[in-house]
């Protein structure tokens, strides 16, 4: 044998004795975990035991000095005083101890990274102990507020292997597919003071900037369980992640009084109006293929990493779906949890123990799994074929590369066996007991809760002009007389004949969880206004009908306002919030609210309607469908913007728009819109587009205004806007386009037209604005 041959021999002895030493101790450690935790002498030995497991990872170097990554690197400096500061108030026990938020001290630091440095503040994250002792750390970082990164408040660096490396991924990859609101993650490289501690999963963390980039009323709030949670009373162990002091615990309270104390009877009427229910099946297709709760097994309301976010558009609760890891054979073993892992907190037993709700959540898991297993198992392969080369490169992470691939092997095979729920977690029920109140208490803020889930008999004896017909709702023509705000409830219909008079006391609403009918006739209109010419009235709304149609025409409203119910707060004097629709032929005017017309969600069309000197917006469409239409409309002297438009990739087209205060259309928060063939006359700004939206705008009208196209940047959540604009005349404007530096602007001069042809606005029925024009046209000897 030469020698060699020898030196290969012993190598490959030498290594073998490495792998299975360091097996070995793997092995000890799973197997006496907690005994090895709780001994002075072991903890000792655990520093030096991190070390040997790293010693396999030398048979990936020859590899590795030719693999480059293709993550983005983040720096962070923090000084040593800094970091003793840190270390100093970590607890005693460094491997057995949760970390409480007293422990968590904010020191001063620099983060840097292409395209952004600034200083920050820092802190570690995580409670449990492997978060923060060990090379590998996790971190919270907080940007200055007036340096936001990539329009981020507070970032979250979270060692991958918490969230089994591929776990936290795929559930947000199943979230995104299942409409779940929910944290978006990128993988990165994060180097501290210039030494590279290995790849992190970075993810943005609650906070109001967050909120705001969601499609979702900005006045919602997110609610979560303090660190120091377990073992707390209820109004102790709730906070919430954005809203300022004092928060409104109002929706927790009132979910807590249903929970704990409706009949089942009653629990089912009222849950849906309270929980988003069809978000809720969503969240539990995601448990039941992880095969357990994570943070679960806390027989009160709330449990750990339960994160419930309440929207105030639609008064409804939506869960998210947070730090959901897929349990497999060796984290159940650890967990002490052969079958199900941990069981769910009592508001999801409660929902699982009505057979209706727990018969549809099955209907969607079998959807899911017939639709999405095959594409869940191609997102699998791909991130492995993408992410394992990357982790191969990580010498910082806390597991070596055999025990990484052993737990991505692990976990992939856990995520195929859990299509078929192994553990029978559809066929597992709850019988939680249920200290019973004949009258539930519920604050101010939900007294209509209840109204809103009774049905429609009981619905017709709030007001004599209600009338019950056939199991359904209806107010006939004729003068009505409302002095009390009436709730239809869900699960019936609402008519409103032709020629019926709505004459609403002050603060009063017409609310509607049904979808509603209310066709008036150009002769016979259905009119909604105060009991006096004076009286200012609450709101005309329907709330959560999802795909259930509403058609309202020929209809006047005028002199409303804005109201607050069961949490939803409607700032117009006609409102379809979670509701699909047609408004047509409709007059809205004179509105004291925020809005004449509001929009959240759905499906809608508007047409042919007229929207009048109201106190705000005429028109504000918040996150709707992409199918919806916004046509052929009139908006006059509305003291904000015409029309206002968020999170929404609609049509805007054939509209006449003339004198509003502010902007004729304002194109804001990624939204995505195609306007067309609209006149805009006498405003501030003819078409805004902003906050990372993405407008078309061709052969419209922009007559006199003091900006035609204005783009920017007004959240500092966002980027400016883009704007493509061709085929448009423009006539009379003081400035044809202001720009910040954040915005793109594409305008086909050469196509843009500058004399005005009266012929081409529809002017018959609008005589102000006729005679605006012909005064503008005569007045100028010559079009610019």
């Amino acid at each position: 044998m030469s020698l060699l041959q020898k030196r290969l021999v012993i190598g490959v002895i030498l290594l073998g004795v490495l792998v299975l030493s360091s097996y070995s101790l793997y092995y000890v450690k799973k197997e006496y975990r907690s005994e090895l935790l709780g001994s002075p002498l072991a903890q000792r030995m655990i520093p030096t035991y991190r070390s040997l497991r790293k010693l396999p990872d030398i048979v990936f170097m020859p590899w590795a000095a030719f693999a480059t990554t293709n993550l983005d690197t983040y720096e962070i400096s923090i000084s040593p005083k800094n970091i003793e500061r840190m270390n100093a108030a970590l607890p005693e026990s460094p491997f057995h101890t949760a970390l409480l938020d007293e422990n968590k001290l904010w020191v001063s630091a620099y983060f840097r990274t292409e395209g952004y440095e600034g200083n920050v503040k820092i802190r570690y994250r995580g409670n449990l102990p492997s978060h923060w002792n060990a090379y590998q750390k996790s971190y919270s970082i907080k940007f200055d507020k007036d340096n936001l990164f990539q329009g981020q408040r507070r970032m979250n660096l979270v060692i991958p292997s918490d969230r089994r490396y591929i776990d936290m991924p795929l559930n947000s990859y199943r979230a995104e597919k299942l409409g779940l609101i929910h944290p978006d993650e990128s993988l990165v490289r994060l180097e501290v003071n210039g030494a590279e501690t290995g790849i992190l999963l970075a993810f943005e963390g609650w906070s109001q900037p967050w909120i705001e980039k969601m499609p979702m009323s900005s006045l919602s709030t997110i609610y979560g369980l303090d660190d120091e949670a377990n073992g707390m009373s209820y109004e102790d162990r709730w906070i919430s992640w954005n809203a300022e002091e004092p928060v409104d615990f109002t929706p927790l309270e009132t979910l807590q009084e249903t929970v704990d104390h409706a009949d089942d009877e009653t629990f089912k009427k009222i849950i849906p109006q309270l929980i988003d229910i069809e978000d809720w099946y969503a969240l539990e297709v995601m448990h039941i293929l992880a095969s357990g709760y994570h943070g679960g097994g806390d027989t009160s309301f709330g449990a750990n990493n339960l994160v419930l976010i309440f929207d105030k558009g639609e008064g409804r609760f939506k869960p998210v779906p947070y730090n959901t890891i897929i349990y497999t054979p060796s984290n159940r073993a650890m967990t002490g949890t052969p079958g199900i892992a941990q069981t769910p907190p009592n508001l999801f037993q409660r929902i699982l123990s009505i057979p209706e709700f727990r018969d549809r959540r099955d209907e969607v898991f079998a959807e899911y799994v017939k639709n999405e297993k095959d594409d869940d198992l191609l997102f699998v392969k791909n991130w492995k074929k993408t992410y394992n080369r990357e982790f191969l490169l990580d010498n910082g992470k806390n597991d070596n590369h055999f025990m990484y691939l052993a737990k991505i092997n692990e976990s992939a095979q856990a995520i195929f066996d859990h299509f078929d729920d192994p553990f029978g977690m559809l066929q597992t029920t709850h019988d939680v007991p249920v200290e019973v109140n004949d009258i539930l208490t519920f604050p101010s803020s939900f007294k209509y809760l209840e109204a809103a889930s009774t049905g429609p008999l009981e619905a017709s004896k709030q007001h004599p002009g209600l009338l019950l017909n056939n199991g359904e709702l209806l107010i006939p023509a004729g003068n009505h007389y409302i002095t009390k705000t009436i709730i239809i409830s869900a699960n019936t219909h609402l008519t409103i004949a032709p020629g019926a008079i709505l004459h609403m006391s002050e603060g009063v609403s017409l609310i509607s969880y049904s979808p509603v009918t209310a066709e008036g006739t150009e002769y016979r209109p259905i009119k909604i206004t105060g009991a006096t010419q004076d009286t200012a009235w609450g709101v005309f709304a329907v709330l959560n009908t999802n795909t259930a149609t509403s058609s309202l025409s020929y209809i006047i409203a005028d002199n409303g306002g804005e109201d607050t119910i069961n949490g939803a707060y409607i700032s117009g004097t006609i409102a379809l919030h979670n509701a699909d629709g047609s408004i047509t032929h409709t007059t809205v005017s004179d509105a004291n609210g925020d809005d004449g017309i509001n929009i959240k969600g759905g499906l809608v069309e508007i047409t042919n309607s007229t929207l009048d000197n109201n106190s705000s917006d005429g028109v504000d469409l918040d996150y709707v469908h992409k199918d919806s239409i916004f046509s052929s409309n009139v908006l006059t002297n509305n003291h904000g913007d015409a029309i206002d438009i968020s999170w929404s990739d609609l049509n805007i087209n054939d509209n006449t728009i003339f004198t509003c205060k502010d902007k004729g259309i304002s194109v804001g928060e990624k939204s995505h819109p195609v306007i067309t063939k609209n006149n805009i006359i006498n405003c501030a700004v003819g078409i805004a587009v902003k906050d990372s939206s993405v407008a078309t705008a061709t052969k419209n009208t922009l007559v006199g205004n003091g900006t035609a196209f204005s783009l920017y940047k007004k959240k500092p959540y966002f980027s400016g806007g883009t704007l493509t604009a061709s085929g448009n005349t423009l006539f009379n404007n003081t400035r044809l386009l202001f720009t910040d530096e954040l915005s793109i602007s594409r305008i086909d001069e050469n196509g843009t037209t500058t004399s005005l042809n009266l012929d081409t606005i529809p002017l018959t029925l609008h005589s102000p604005i006729k005679e605006y024009l012909l005064n503008l046209k005569n007045s100028i000897p010559s079009p610019i």
